[in-house]
């Protein structure tokens, strides 16, 4: 994992949501905001709470790559909160999670693979 990133963005899109081997839930949802898209985890109630077109401020995230792409993960003690929906200058272009990624040994950041 790399970063602690703060940032407001829109849910472009939701996915299907799936269950972990310890009964918790996760859904993969599309954000954006004014420079990228990018995917982002929700866990259990945060699922339940924000729908696609909502706005929200992202506290405390970090970056990680699943099957060699490039996503976001709030754990604790950061935060994912609602600030309104649908008023959002955002692009869905790049979406840099459909890029293939890898961990750079010698910074321990990310780069395209």
């Amino acid at each position: 994992m790399t970063g602690l990133y703060q940032t407001e963005c829109i849910i472009l899109e939701k996915n299907q949501v799936s269950e972990t081997a310890d009964g918790s839930r996760i859904c993969q949802c599309l954000v954006a905001d004014g420079s990228a898209a990018i995917n982002l985890s929700l866990w259990d109630k945060q699922i339940d709470a924000l729908e696609v077109a909502d706005i929200i401020t992202i506290t405390g995230g970090t970056s990680s790559l699943y099957k060699d792409a490039l996503s976001i993960h709030v754990r604790h003690p950061g935060s994912i909160a609602r600030t309104g929906n649908f008023t959002k200058v955002f692009v869905e272009t790049p979406n840099v999670s459909s890029w293939r990624w890898k961990k750079d040994p010698t910074t321990k950041g990310f780069v395209r693979a």
